[in-house]
């Protein structure tokens, strides 16, 4: 910058000092600014003229320059359009250091100072009617970055940034209202086309000048088979704007064609060409021919074919089958149009009437080879399972019955049947219970229980037979009518409560057990008033037993012991016993409590597996009357419990995630003996027993402690459980029949199932293998199973069943006939057909920790993205995002998000996104 700046300034000093020597007056400030015009007065810089060529003058001037006289100045001409700048002369003495349109000027004089100092003429050449455009800016190297300038007289070393009067680069104009055509293209050309097909092609005019372009679009003289498609009609383009044509090519001829299109004035007209040939008409159907194979009679079969039209023009496609083809259906699309390069899907049916072989030929259209149908069919096979195969009541007491035995009957053929039940009883002792209707129809692989009653009236043996109709085998009945001995068993005789808080409640569980051959009819009484019987079962048959749901409510301080008398003779007198403690209201203990019922504490319940029950976390007994602002604490659920749903109240807000609560409340609760914190929403996946904890958040504020807090100063006090110990509560304390036994393995190959398991290590009575199959559970097994050499081995024939089901196994520990355990049920997916849609599949495990395999079905090839999102709809993790082909996948996911941390406990929604559809499926991680 120096070396340019000492350059300019000293040969303009240079030529000063050798013509003039004296000082210029001072002049008034102005705004040093520098413009061209295209007349001697400096008046015009927009100008306009019809004549091309066009040969005019322009002149460079320095308006008002500040001080006293011109010593220098420097900048860059530059024109835009049909123009072309011919040759500049300086004024005066001045000397140019660089090549116009470049200018760095030294002044051999100073220029006298004014109001308009005229610096260079230019002779320019404008030989086309469209705008010009004049502009002025910094030379290449300018001595004041990006700025042109000058230099005063009376102080060569100091320079003075110049700008344009317009504000703008652009000085000066000429025809700037004229517009300016521009065309995407000159020439249009389809090229070669089949006859009937319509080609289309684009073509975009543009206003590139300054003032509006009128165009329509017309074709001068015949278009022929060219047309204007969309985008044509009279009107303006603005300067800037563009439009856009669509033109067509339809040949009715085959041979070349051309067109002209005219544009506007402004535009210059735009050749279309184009020729026409024979179209290609062809297509295929696919698979061709189609065989159904061998199929049931009256039965239907299925098969999709594909129709494409691979030609260049609409296929009207008709389904013709020769000579009417009854066996065989086209659905609904007998008659479509088909357009080039696409298919439709035909669905085919084969439904024979009667045994033999049957073909058919159907036309599509003259292009396509004709479709070849086939298929045979056979008779139905007719054949059932029976289990048991038959029924021993054993010994039952005259008149004590009936005892209710059960057959299962399944039917293992390819088609419906109708059962006929009846019996074949001379005693009269039996008497079928269920089903209510005695022929029912049960479809291929579907499966009834038939339930018997035997009630004998004489002693000694009665046989019987079960009829089940024409086609399943009869199953012999055998029973012994005997004295009536009642047998009662209960499995405690001595039923302790331990210590309750005063005023609330506890429940336990009794078990009895009929071990005599007559039915046991219960009318249980308590003999004092702090104990009940919630439920009991009005009758038990011979080898069955029952449940007895037993509560304790102290209302005093103190032991409390009572009898229960179960009703029948032939049952002992049970001894109750429970305490009344301290903790009941008024000595502020503080307790923590889960309860059952909201406004007492019933810690225990009974809910069936899969079964959602409320339960009530609460606060006991507060010690102080002021009431509750803020309280925290974790509760404790095992993995088989699910905390589906936790509920405060409205004012309440948890700062931290369930089961850990750390709640400040936006009002205070009033002062109660029994204050509800949540309602939670509870699922057990089983009827194991399983226990409520609570105990201290993960960073507690007293520490080790659980603590709540109460006035306006939010003090805290420390929370105890009520028991005294973490476990507060309880599902299924002590429950029937307990699921002790390990879940067994399951194998599908082949159409079967096979199951295997241990035998238990405190020996066994044997075992039975119960099927859930559509929320119905069923026994497959007869008399009970006994172990092999390497445990326990069952087989499930799953011919019948639907393809694709999802079935459930489970199996019974049996000990002197009665079950006394069983095992966690062990779910397979039975082999089906191809996917019919891209959708989730059951995650397993679900609930899942870590991790968990999440499986989908894809009906075809294509893209997919699989991801993770929580309760309120973020985005949690991207588990796939890519293209995968049609059938069954798998991806698993370990419970992590994108940044590979790991994410809470909870529920999350897995979403399957293709082409095809969407489709979202919950999963459950605890942890």
């Amino acid at each position: 910058m120096t070396s340019r700046r000492q350059a300019l300034t000293g040969a303009a000093l240079a030529i000063v000092g050798l013509i003039f020597c004296g000082a210029a007056p001072a002049v008034a400030q102005g705004p040093d600014t520098i413009g061209l015009w295209f007349d001697t007065a400096y008046t015009v810089n927009d100008g306009g003229g019809s004549d091309f060529p066009y040969f005019g003058t322009a002149y460079l001037v320095l308006h008002e320059p500040r001080l006293d006289g011109v010593g220098g100045w420097e900048c860059k001409a530059t024109a835009a359009g049909p123009v072309t700048l011919l040759s500049w002369a300086l004024e005066g003495q001045a000397v140019n250091f660089a090549s116009p349109p470049d200018f760095i000027v030294g002044l051999g004089s100073p220029l006298p100072a004014g109001q308009d100092v005229l610096l260079a003429t230019v002779q320019f050449l404008i030989d086309a009617p469209a705008p010009v455009a004049f502009s002025l800016g910094p030379v290449y190297h300018a001595s004041i970055p990006g700025a042109m300038a000058y230099i005063p007289f009376a102080d060569p070393n100091d320079l003075r940034p110049l700008t344009t009067g317009t504000g703008t680069p652009e000085v000066a104009w000429y025809n700037r209202e004229l517009p300016v055509c521009t065309l995407s293209a000159e020439a249009v050309d389809f090229g070669v086309r089949p006859l009937g097909v319509q080609t289309v092609r684009y073509l975009t005019i543009g206003n590139d000048g300054g003032g509006p372009l009128w165009v329509d679009p017309q074709f001068t003289g015949e278009g022929g088979d060219f047309a204007i498609v969309a985008g044509g009609g009279p009107g303006s383009l603005e300067p800037g704007q563009q439009r856009t044509l669509t033109l067509g090519f339809a040949p009715t001829l085959i041979g070349s064609q051309w067109a002209q299109l005219a544009i506007s004035g402004d535009c210059p007209a735009v050749t279309l060409t184009g020729s026409g040939r024979e179209a290609v008409v062809s297509g295929y159907v696919s698979p061709n021919p189609v065989d159904f194979g061998e199929v049931i009679e009256t039965t239907t079969a299925q098969r999709v074919v594909a129709v494409a039209n691979s030609g260049e023009v609409p296929l009207e496609i008709a389904v013709q089958p020769a000579g009417g083809c009854p066996a065989f259906g086209f659905g609904d699309a007998t008659a479509f149009t088909l357009a080039p390069g696409a298919q439709r899907y035909l669905t085919l049916t084969f439904t024979p009437p009667t045994v033999g072989t049957y073909a058919c030929e159907v036309a599509l259209h003259p292009a396509i080879p004709p479709l070849h149908l086939a298929g045979t069919a056979r008779a139905a096979v007719d054949s059932w399972a029976i289990a048991p195969t038959a029924l021993d009541f054993g010994g039952v007491g005259l008149a004590g019955g009936p005892v209710l035995r059960s057959v299962t009957v399944r039917n293992t053929g390819e088609r419906a049947a109708d059962l006929d039940l009846a019996l074949d009883d001379p005693s009269g002792a039996y008497a079928i219970v269920s089903p209510a209707d005695p022929q029912p129809r049960l479809q291929p692989g579907a499966s009834l229980v038939v339930t018997v009653g035997f009630d004998p009236a004489t002693l000694g043996t009665h046989p019987a037979t079960l009829v089940l109709g024409s086609g399943p085998p009869d199953v012999p009945l055998t029973g012994t009518g005997q004295e009536p001995v009642p047998g009662c068993q209960a499995t405690a005789l001595f039923v302790d409560f331990g210590d309750v808080p005063q005023g609330g409640q506890t429940a336990r569980s009794l078990r009895v057990n009929n071990i005599g051959n007559t039915v046991l009819n219960f009318a249980p009484a308590v003999s004092c008033p702090e104990f009940s019987v919630t439920s009991y079962p009005q009758a038990i048959a011979p080898g069955g037993f029952g449940w007895f749901n037993l509560a304790y409510r102290p209302a005093d301080l103190g032991v409390d012991q009572c009898g229960l008398d179960l009703g029948p003779d032939a049952c002992v007198q049970v001894t109750l016993r429970g305490a009344g403690i301290s903790g009941g209201w008024g000595d502020g203990t503080n307790l923590v409590a889960v309860s059952f019922v909201p406004d007492a504490i019933a810690p225990e319940a009974y809910p069936p597996a899969a079964t959602v029950v409320t339960a009530y976390l609460m606060l006991v007994n507060p010690a102080t009357h002021e009431g509750v602002w803020a309280w925290e604490l974790r509760l404790g659920l095992d993995p088989q419990v699910l905390l589906l749903q936790s509920n405060l109240g409205p004012m309440s807000l948890n700062f931290a995630s369930p089961p850990e609560y750390i709640v400040g409340l936006g009002a205070p609760i009033p002062d109660a003996p029994i204050i509800v914190l949540a309602e939670l929403l509870l699922m057990p996946l089983d009827t194991d027993p399983h226990p409520i904890s609570v105990g201290p958040v993960h960073i507690p504020s007293i520490p080790g402690q659980m603590a709540w807090g109460y006035n306006a100063d939010v003090q805290l006090a420390t929370m105890f459980p009520i028991t005294g110990e973490a476990v507060v509560a309880w599902i299924n304390p002590d429950i029937g029949v307990a699921v002790l036994a390990p879940a067994p393995t399951a194998t599908v190959a082949g159409g079967r199932v096979e199951l295997r398991w241990p035998v238990p290590s405190d020996g066994t009575g044997g075992c039975h293998v119960y099927r859930t199959l559509g929320g119905l559970e069923s026994r497959l097994s007869g008399a009970p199973l006994q172990p092999g050499a390497g445990g326990y081995l069952y087989t499930d024939d799953t011919a019948g069943l639907p393809a694709g089901a999802t079935v459930a196994y489970r199996y019974a520990v049996l000990r002197d006939g009665v079950e006394i355990a069983r095992s966690p049920a062990v779910a397979v997916e039975l082999p089906g057909a191809g996917a019919l849609a891209d959708r989730l599949l059951p995650n397993r495990p679900n609930p899942f920790n870590p991790e968990t395999e999440i499986r989908f079905e894809m009906a075809g090839d294509g893209r997919l993205r699989l991801e993770v999102f929580d309760v309120s709809g973020r985005r949690v993790a991207v588990l796939e995002d890519g293209v995968r082909g049609a059938g069954a996948h798998q991806v698993v996911w370990r419970g992590r998000d994108d940044a590979g941390r790991t994410v809470p406990s909870g529920a999350y929604y897995v979403r399957l996104e293709t082409d095809r559809g969407r489709d979202t499926r919950k999963v459950m991680l605890l942890k």
